[in-house]
């Protein structure tokens, strides 16, 4: 049963500011404190962000991006590219695209969807299935040698890994690559790097010419090596090939490790039957040529150039080997020694500035290197299995928290429209990827639809995270990783903060759920398509595929300020239409709710994650085209409510993990929701400032078409679709009054911000609830001296330390002064006392 309680914020006399329910019957308590102590009291702003910490918070730091010693140049952080920076030359590679040759090995469980079909040797402590992972390759000239430094993603011990660097050359004329790699292409000297020693080789030869040391930042996961230029002097030359790839080494054998059929607990394998002399690579560098994911050949790791190339066969010399020369650089040693600052933008070695590209980010968390474990069952980082940031197994010991990219660097996919940014900057999409996918455009899915949403309105920028693997369904690290790629594309490119936007599909459809319904004032709209109900698939009308707290359908009164479109299938059993959570009981609880929205559902089809493409064919609708069009159709609206006069907010405790940086408490002017019952998962407010002076918008009548033709004149059984509507009338201005309604549900505590409310401390609170629940105005809290809505210890001795101060002094606060007579005195000090909790012992 609820209780309505009407009381002015001032109703507990001496604490005024708090209205508190005491379950159904409620009690105001006490009568209201004088006006001149309430006159005293201000109310004060909530420093807090839209969105998780994980977004707001300073980014972490990256390590491997760190320069030390003579090294100076920031990193591009974009994977497929070089430029020329402080005097250095650098190349970003792609993560985790270390599987060697595309050979016709087992796929491994290790393999996820790479390429290449190398495995690592069986000691996963040792090798992290990703030891000979480039990640970097920098170059530059000192007084008497170039300097080399190489760094990886994932570093044990430097001497099971060999890199070896090709300089000089002429095309067409292969060399022969040292130490068993079987590879060729053109060189006129090898560095091999391995452990703590670089042997430089004569390539026209094969005799070794001399050794050098290598040093070994183990934190860094760098490793450094100089040739001078009394064995081989670039400088003056303007166009000098530089090539480099790494692979296991063999210690015993000072050789490469070449892949066998299976790998051991030290030896490599994957090697597959059709191709001869395997090489030993696992990771090429300087592939500026993997296609991305504009066109129809690209790899899901970008790897496929590099797979390909390495499996092919070249005859040299009657040995059958392997050709590397299509992956290198061509290095201007003059522009380098005169520390010309070059991203090279529009050559196919620069640094990709427009269109599809890669990008790499730090994390805050690695439980382990590498690949940690790529047979993780899904949803395995949900809160529900006790996975903290540093945890190996679950709470019951039973479930790995280990994601199966573990490693710090974590890649994404960003796409940056052609058109030319507004002043405010591009909207930001995310398009979060669908089960079992990565960070790259799924196949099926044309880039139709990115390009479409891309250039909408003013443009946007398009990402997709990886979220640590295929169906994490952004909880635990995975859900970092959303909010750090976010921050991370705020902090390099120019973002209209007021334009963002949740996207996803099936899995990644939940993940915007997830977003938007967790920090709605983050958001200026929503697009989720196919989406999943709740973490996890196949939800039957009567479980819970992902817990019971991860539905979406309880928060959707969050949505208040966010237009939403959503596109479903009517017969879609794995991201459910039907049931009392599914998609179509989302629909008609937007519909009830009388809030912003458009709905395609299209009879009979089921979970179609690929919608049939435009193809040049179909007029609109087709493709996505619809979620486009709904972007364009807000105008100039589609941008974040900032200061709405009425905030419903629901947050779910089973979605909230504050050790990994995020926690919804908190919306537009409410802030520090806490969820009664946590076992009842949900908690609802639903606050109306009359402060604001605006009436609630009205909206209009539910509008249905079906129609049958989408993406007409192509062969598909979906051209028939209902699609549903509500808008909404602008607000009318009200006369403004200083009061506020609150209804709460499973709510303990609701703090409002005053200042963005429009409200004072003496603002009256009609609250209703069905158990005890405390409203707070921040700032109006008599004793509250270090404003954090509860009066404690820490405010009791700050008391004590104003003794004796009187008001127009600098040291009197007016929240200490309890009795209101412009002086703290003992007495004041005894009254805070009494409003310390009980059972607390103050030193």
């Amino acid at each position: 049963m609820k209780k309505r309680q009407v009381l002015t914020s001032a109703a507990l006399a001496v604490v005024p500011a708090i209205a508190v329910m005491q379950g159904c019957g409620g009690s105001g308590g006490g009568d209201a404190p004088p006006t001149s102590t309430v006159a005293a009291l201000q109310p004060v702003g909530v420093a807090i962000q839209p969105g998780p910490a994980a977004l707001n918070d300073p980014p972490p730091r990256a390590p491997q991006f760190e320069n030390t010693g003579i090294w100076q140049a920031a990193p591009t952080r974009v994977s497929g590219g070089s430029a020329y920076r402080s005097g250095e030359f650098l190349y970003q590679d792609y993560l985790y695209d270390d599987r060697g040759a595309a050979t016709n090995g087992p796929s491994a469980p290790t393999r996820l969807n790479r390429t290449g079909r190398y495995t690592y040797p069986t000691d996963v402590g040792q090798y992290f299935e990703n030891l000979a992972d480039i990640v970097e390759v920098r170059l530059k000239l000192t007084d008497s040698a170039t300097a080399f430094r190489v760094t990886f993603n994932s570093m044990s011990n430097p001497a099971l890994v060999g890199t070896t660097i090709a300089l000089g050359g002429t095309a067409g004329v292969l060399r022969t690559v040292p130490f068993g790699a079987n590879a060729v292409q053109p060189a006129d000297y090898f560095l091999t790097l391995r452990g703590s020693t670089a042997t430089v080789t004569d390539a026209a030869t094969g005799a070794s010419v001399g050794t050098y040391p290598v040093t070994v930042d183990y934190e860094r996961r760098q490793i450094e090596t100089r040739l001078p230029f009394s064995v081989y002097d670039p400088r003056g030359r303007t166009a000098v090939r530089v090539a480099a790839a790494a692979g296991l080494w063999n210690a015993s054998a000072s050789a490469y490790h070449v892949p066998g059929a299976t790998a051991t607990e030290s030896a490599p394998g994957g090697a597959g039957t059709n191709v001869p002399n395997p090489p030993a690579f696992f990771n090429v560098a300087f592939r500026y040529n993997e296609p991305n994911p504009a066109g129809t050949t690209f790899t899901r790791w970008r790897d496929g150039a590099q797979a390909a190339a390495l499996a092919a066969t070249v005859t040299v010399d009657g040995v059958q080997t392997h050709d590397l020369s299509e992956f290198a650089a061509v290095v201007d040693f003059v522009k380098l020694a005169s520390r010309v600052d070059d991203d090279l933008p529009g050559s196919p070695m620069g640094v990709p500035s427009s269109g599809f590209i890669n990008r790499i980010v730090s994390s805050r968390f690695e439980t382990v290197q590498g690949v940690g474990n790529p047979a993780a069952p899904d949803i395995t980082l949900h809160k529900p299995y006790g996975c903290t940031p540093d945890s190996l197994r679950s709470a019951d010991g039973l479930t790995s928290c280990v994601p199966s990219f573990a490693g710090r660097l974590q890649p994404y996919s960003l796409y940056i429209p052609a058109k030319v940014p507004p002043a405010t900057g591009y909207g930001l999409i995310s398009d979060l990827h669908g089960g079992g996918d990565n960070y790259q455009r799924n196949p099926p899915v044309t880039p139709e639809r990115t390009i479409g949403l891309a250039e909408s309105g003013t443009g946007f920028l398009v990402f997709i995270t990886q979220g640590r693997g295929g169906r994490y369904y952004w909880g635990g690290q995975a859900g970092t990783d959303l909010w750090e790629v976010t921050a991370d594309i705020m902090r390099h490119y120019k973002v209209d903060r007021d334009k963002l936007v949740a996207g996803g599909i099936s899995q990644g459809g939940n993940g915007a759920w997830k977003q938007a319904l967790s920090f709605p004032d983050l958001y200026a709209a929503a697009i989720p398509h196919v989406p999943c109900p709740s973490g996890g698939t196949a939800y039957n009308g009567s479980n819970a595929p992902g817990g019971a707290g991860t539905f979406a359908h309880p928060m959707i009164d969050s949505l208040r300020h966010v237009p939403v479109i959503v596109s479903a299938g009517e017969s879609d059993a794995t991201c459910a239409w039907n049931g009392a959570m599914g998609n179509m009981a989302i629909r008609d609880k937007l519909d009830a709710l009388g809030y912003r929205y458009e709905f395609w559902s299209f009879p009979g089809m089921g979970h179609q994650f690929a919608m049939q493409a435009c193809n040049g064919i179909s007029a609109k609708p087709c493709a996505y085209t619809f979620q486009q069009d709904f972007l364009d159709g807000l105008g100039s609206s589609l941008k974040r409510a900032v200061n709405p006069s009425r905030v419903t907010y629901v947050t779910s405790d089973a979605l909230n993990e504050p050790m990994f940086g995020f926690e919804g408490d908190h919306a537009y002017w409410v802030s520090g929701v806490k969820v009664r019952d946590v076992a009842a998962n949900y908690g609802k407010v639903d606050v109306k400032s009359h402060g604001l002076g605006l009436a609630d918008p009205v909206p209009g009548a539910t509008a249905k078409v079906t129609a049958s033709d989408y993406a007409l004149g192509q062969s598909i059984s979906y051209h028939t679709y209902n699609r549903w509507s509500k808008t909404l009338a602008a607000p009318v201005a009200v006369p403004a009054r200083d009061e506020v309604d609150v209804a709460a549900q499973n709510v303990a505590q609701v703090v409002i911000d005053g200042v963005r409310a429009k409200l004072s401390c003496n603002a009256k609170i009609n609250l209703t609830s069905d158990g005890p629940t405390r409203v707070v105005i921040h700032g109006c809290v008599k004793g509250d001296l270090d404003l954090d809505d509860q009066v404690g210890c820490a405010d009791l001795a700050r008391a004590n330390a104003l003794l004796g101060s009187r008001r127009g002094e600098g040291r009197y606060e007016a929240r200490a002064d309890l009795d209101g007579n412009g002086a703290i005195e003992p007495s004041d000090v005894a009254a805070l006392t009494q409003l310390v909790p009980v059972g607390t012992v103050c030193n």
